[in-house]
């Protein structure tokens, strides 16, 4: 495909580049690029070839001249030509020395260069209107010129009459021997100047001078002052062939047309610009005049700002001299999406598309919601300024952290079951359970567990009886309704038949979501569907075993321990023919009845006789048992000593020297609860702690903290003051394995010394409510480790603590919990730690926060079915905290006046969540996806509907 064509690519204003296409038969590749032309020159002629073949492919131009089959081979490539906005042309120059697009001979529309379909081929011609440069500009007639085919063979025409044609050796082709044309005597002096030049300043600040038409003009004077002040002057000439030149580098000339273009920054802003003609007979026509405009603002606005937060947002402003935004991202089915934003002078930033943005029609703010952005994708903004700057494109690679890219670790709450009296159970879904959360209802046929009592392996084992999945209506459907009916919408429970649990000894019902997250399977035990056979002592000095009535025995088994030590295991056997047989000579049975019996010489006094019965069917009877006789006794160790301390609070537990290895002292001790809050009668509840003695001589406390371990060598341990309540009584009493007790002893704690404790540290000093938890009507503060009994704040602004992260608002040792009234006012209440079922904690009236305080390196992860009338809840902390909502939450809390956002808007009902980036929300039966942010008190938050409530989250948390 040897070739002597060159590619010029031009931009707007000069070559940038030329490529020859070579003499080796191999097609030349040249990557497209944007706001150029590409000029095709016949490097023999120095015109463009009439005719070329196109063909696209994929985005590519494949380009074909003379001699090449373009379906075969091809000689030039445009690579990525069609990836730009299609106003970059293939043209050329005509032999009348004008610049055409090449245009379709087909006359059809379609077959347009910049308009091919992929894979379609269409010849081409130089065709269409002329321009007087090859020099890209965008020029929408280029697209498309209408003049098609039929343009084409008057251009072609027109070049060979002008140029030849070749046909130089015609007579009619040789000067004239007429003398007169040469005589020009009698001629008159052309003496009619030429006509003057246009001026024209543009608006990118450049200058353009275009000659008069009049045939004989000769040449241009151009005067213009430069960007220094300094005059210039550059003169355009017309050469004897029809080319125009010019004297000054600085100004460029079209040689075709010798339109000349003084650049922007070569002429002073608002400075005249002068142009005269003169013409061949020497004659000066009119100055024409224009004044600059100024240099064009090329100055590209800043990159917009993206920020992608771990809740899966992305937010994208715009820079402050922006007219319109573009923004680039995936979606979540991989799809890629683009937004534009522009700015209206009156209705401010709007967009066409906000199915997937939520838009600040004030700030122009962006903001990609969670579900519509696909994590992990990048996500790419570009502002453009209202002279058609684009800027630098700004990108973030952590658009990662969408909603459902959030770990799901919040399960469904647990199911409650009910055995009923006929062996029925009633099933409670859970009340906390999202749409596509399930419950596994299994039954455990009946299996022999031993004294431990293992179950660990029966739910692995456990036949599953039903399945309820949770519907959008709030329904429960079964997979199996003919073993457990399905639970309609507005209703929580069903029952699982009697029938259906005939033959099984327990069932396991727990709940799951689809990520795996579970409530933990609680086991509910069955009336048992057999007696268990009866052991009596009897006064003869034997033990008898009495079979259950049931109709369907199988065996019995019989344990106990003999004169040895040694445990028995009898098999009672009811044979086919209803006979019963025992496996062991000291237990003889009846064989018509069953009935067995033991000799009291035969077993170890004080151990127990056991038995079950086991049915053909598989039903296990529960176990009956007696004790046979008394043990010996083994004397108990001697009582242990207490002494209080005559110094200080503590007091000293000393063991008893003759106690054994195994043998244990128990203490009761009313703990310091100075800073935890009990009701009165709930504050001298003794808590006991107990003392064991190792082969060491060592003895282990099992709450060290009260009460300390004692090391091997020494008899004592003190119980620190801090850790007892001043002027309470401290018993102890020792025993050993046998539950023999010594005689118990008592003794009271002595008054703290005042480096006990700080009271500042604990903030107890402050507290301005009383012991009956009163406060008073104005603004109180109480702070406590736990707070375990009934407080009234009263009104005023009030702020109530409980600084434990295990049990802020219960007591362990007393089984107590908090119930709060924080009455009227604008109060907080400040927790460490979660909030459990049965603690009551009501904020009252007026604005309430319910506040995390993070302490010793502990997160907050808490449910607030136990809050109520509480307005805000904030979860920020200085740690990564989890908050669980549900629809009912959100009912019972929120406020009772209306809220004001920054714009003015007005919102009933809101319950706002502030919390840091790293916090979690999670919600239940309140849908995931936004409904809409709003900015209040300078925060933006992300709106979702519960009804006729609405929930206001901190647009930092993420919400799973």
């Amino acid at each position: 495909m040897s070739k002597n064509i060159s590619v010029k690519i031009n931009n707007g204003n000069k070559t940038i580049e030329t490529v020859k296409l070579n003499a080796a038969n191999q097609k030349v590749i040249i990557k497209a690029q944007p706001h150029v032309n590409y000029e095709l020159v016949d490097d023999a002629t120095q015109y463009a070839p009439e005719m070329i073949d196109t063909k696209r492919v994929g985005n590519d131009l494949y380009i074909a001249f003379e001699d090449t089959d373009i379906n075969k081979d091809v000689d030039l490539v445009l690579e990525g030509y069609y990836e730009h906005d299609n106003t970059e042309l293939v043209l050329g120059m005509a032999e009348d020395g004008q610049y055409y697009a090449y245009v379709p001979q087909s006359g059809v529309e379609s077959d347009a260069v910049t308009l091919l379909a992929d894979q379609i081929f269409a010849p081409q011609a130089l065709g269409g209107n002329s321009v007087a440069a090859p020099f890209w500009a965008f020029n929408p007639n280029w697209l498309w010129v209408a003049a098609g085919v039929a343009a084409v063979g008057g251009i072609i025409a027109a070049a060979s009459g002008s140029h030849g044609g070749g046909s130089s050796n015609n007579a009619t082709d040789k000067p004239s021997d007429n003398s007169d044309a040469n005589n020009n005597s009698n001629t008159a002096k052309d003496t009619t100047a030429p006509a003057k030049p246009t001026v024209e300043a543009k608006d990118n600040g450049s200058v353009d001078v275009t000659p008069p038409v009049d045939a004989d003009t000769k040449s241009v004077e151009v005067n213009y002052t430069d960007e220094a002040g300094t005059p210039k002057t550059a003169t355009l000439t017309k050469g004897n062939d029809g080319n125009w030149t010019s004297n000054n580098p600085d100004v460029a000339v079209d040689p075709a047309t010798g339109k000349a273009t003084i650049p922007a920054d070569k002429v002073k802003d608002g400075s005249p610009v002068t142009a005269k003609a003169t013409d061949t007979a020497g004659n000066t026509g009119e100055e024409g005049t224009a004044n600059a405009g100024d240099n064009p603002d090329t100055t590209a606005p800043a990159k917009p700002t993206i920020e992608a937060k771990t809740n899966g947002f992305v937010y994208i402003t715009p820079p402050a001299d922006a007219k319109s935004v573009e923004v680039h991202y995936i979606d979540e089915k991989g799809n890629p999406q683009t937004v534009t934003i522009t700015k209206d002078a009156d209705k401010g930033w709007v967009s066409s598309n906000l199915e997937n943005i939520w838009l600040n029609s004030e700030t122009g703010k962006i903001t990609l919601l969670a579900h519509k952005v696909k994590g992990g994708s990048l996500v790419k903004a570009s502002a453009t300024d209202n002279k058609g700057n684009t800027g630098e494109e700004a990108t973030s690679e952590q658009a990662t952290a969408n909603a459902v890219d959030i770990p799901d670790t919040y399960g469904p709450s647990m199911p409650e079951t009910r055995a009923l009296e006929d062996r029925s159970v009633s099933v409670t879904m859970p009340k906390e359970a999202e749409v596509g959360d399930f419950v596994v209802i299994k039954r455990a046929i009946y299996k022999e567990h031993g004294d431990l009592l293992d179950w660990s392996d029966d739910i692995d084992t456990a036949e599953t009886l039903a399945t309820l999945t949770k519907q959008q209506d709030g329904s429960w459907i079964s997979d199996k309704p003919e073993n457990v009916p399905n639970v309609k919408a507005g209703n929580d429970s069903t029952i699982i038949p009697a029938n259906k649990l005939k033959g099984f000894e327990n069932v396991y019902v727990g709940a799951m979501d689809p990520a795996g997250n579970s409530s933990g399977v609680p086991q509910t035990f069955l009336p048992n569907e057999m007696d268990a056979p009866k052991v009596t002592v009897e006064t003869g000095g034997f033990v008898e075993i009495t079979p259950p009535a049931a109709q369907d025995l199988k065996s019995m088994k019989v344990r106990y321990t003999d004169k040895a030590g040694t445990q028995k295991i009898t098999i009672l056997t009811k044979g086919e023919d209803g006979n019963w047989t025992s496996d062991n000579l000291d237990v003889t049975v009846e064989p018509t009845t069953g009935k067995a019996m033991i000799s009291a010489d035969k077993i170890q006094a004080g151990s127990k006789v056991t038995a079950k019965a086991f049915a053909n069917s598989g039903i296990i009877s529960r176990e009956d048992y007696q004790t046979v006789g008394e043990a010996p006794k083994t004397p108990a160790p001697s009582a242990p000593e207490i002494i209080p301390s005559t110094t200080d609070g503590s007091v000293t537990v000393k063991v008893p020297d003759d106690a054994k290895v195994g043998d244990k002292v128990d203490v009761s001790i009313v703990p310091e609860k100075s800073d935890i809050f009990l009701n009165p009668e709930d504050s001298n509840i003794g808590v006991g702690v107990t003392l064991t003695k190792n082969a060491d001589g060592s003895w282990t406390s099992d709450y060290p903290i009260m009460l300390p371990n004692i090391a091997a060598g020494q008899n004592s341990t003190t119980i620190p003051q801090d850790q007892v309540k001043d002027g309470s009584n401290v018993t102890a009493q020792a025993r050993n394995p046998d539950y023999n007790y010594s005689a118990k002893v008592t003794a009271q704690a002595g008054e703290d010394t005042g480096d006990a404790k700080d009271p500042d540290e604990a903030g107890v000093s402050s507290n301005t409510i009383d012991s009956n938890g009163m406060g008073s009507s104005g603004d109180d503060y109480a702070s406590f480790d736990q707070i375990a009994g009934t407080i009234n704040m009263g009104a005023g602004n009030d702020i109530l603590e409980a600084r434990s992260t295990e049990m802020p608002f219960s007591y362990f040792y007393t089984f107590s919990n908090a119930k709060v009234d924080m009455g009227s006012g604008d109060d907080i209440i400040r927790t460490s730690g979660s909030i459990y079922s049965r603690e009551s904690i009501n904020g009252g009236d007026d604005f309430d926060t319910l506040e995390f305080v993070n302490r010793d390196g502990k997160e907050i992860r808490t449910s607030i079915s136990e809050i109520s009338n509480f307005e805000k809840i904030d979860i920020k902390g200085t740690l990564n905290n989890t908050l669980n909502i549900q629809k009912d939450d959100v009912e019972r809390n929120h406020s009772a006046k209306p809220t004001v956002d920054d714009s003015g808007k007005s919102h009933n009902n809101v319950l706002i969540v502030d919390g840091d980036e790293g916090d979690k929300v999670n919600l239940s039966e309140i849908s995931k996806v936004a409904s809409s942010q709003v900015d209040y008190k300078g925060n933006t938050y992300h709106v979702y509907l519960t009804g006729s409530n609405e929930l206001w989250v901190d647009s930092d948390i993420a919400v799973g």
